[in-house]
């Protein structure tokens, strides 16, 4: 008895003061009485307990209503079940969403696991949500400033003069470029996207000629954007 109340003591604190959203869904896909009370921060919510994952979950994310009635059907089928059918529905349940709150927007990673009982059934699935939206928005951060070093240190390992050649260039292309442009791409000229064409050719030449990588690319994709549209043989 002793080892239980040191058990069940270790566990309520574990879910007063851990910083996921521990939580698990019943049979009648509700949520149990026992979560982690970090999941009211992240739901917006108050007494959870019994609440539907769907009212107070699901129906607060970006996902459409089919991927909700994924979700809900795979649980459904899994619950009381052998977990091979949970192995066979984990492809229904996402690992992030980004939910809705008044707080503003933020963006859960989830996990997703099944609880077996003695009959080798589950009996719940326990869900983690932990909000990742600070740590998206530094890796952006992280990512643009990534960028942006990339980019100063193409420029300066081809000089000033060459790129001041290769801008005014480049200019000169996206000028030819508009000339050709109407009121919509939709009614341009076979002979018109051709020509742009091949300014983009010319000039994503002259990028990789400079080694810049992440430019290069782009216009590589705006050529693949000309020959999809027209399925013209341009090269």
């Amino acid at each position: 008895e002793q080892k239980v109340d040191e058990q069940t003591r270790d566990i309520k604190a574990m879910l007063e003061y851990t910083r996921v959203g521990l939580f698990s869904v019943t049979e009648d896909l509700a949520i149990h009485k026992d979560y982690a009370r970090y999941l009211e921060t992240i739901l917006d919510e108050k007494d959870l307990a019994g609440s539907s994952l769907e009212s107070v979950f699901l129906d607060k994310t970006s996902i459409g209503p089919d991927g909700k009635q994924r979700i809900m059907t795979a649980l459904e089928y899994s619950l009381g079940e052998d977990e091979v059918f949970f192995e066979a529905n984990m492809s229904s349940l996402p690992n992030e969403l980004t939910l809705e709150t008044e707080a503003g927007p933020k963006i859960v990673d989830i996990d997703w696991s099944p609880i077996i009982d003695k009959e080798g059934c589950i009996e719940k699935i326990l869900v983690g949500l932990k909000d990742v939206t600070e740590v998206n928005r530094l890796r952006i951060e992280a990512e643009e400033s990534r960028k942006s070093l990339s980019f100063l240190s193409e420029i300066l390992e081809v000089g000033p003069q060459r790129f001041l050649k290769f801008s005014k260039n480049a200019e000169q292309s996206w000028n030819e470029i508009r000339q050709h442009l109407g009121p919509s791409s939709s009614e341009l000229s076979k002979e018109s996207i051709r020509k742009i064409y091949i300014v983009l050719h010319t000039i994503k030449g002259l990028a990789r000629s400079y080694n810049f990588k992440e430019l290069t690319d782009y216009i590589h994709l705006a050529e693949e954007k000309v020959t999809n549209k027209t399925h013209l043989d341009l090269s």
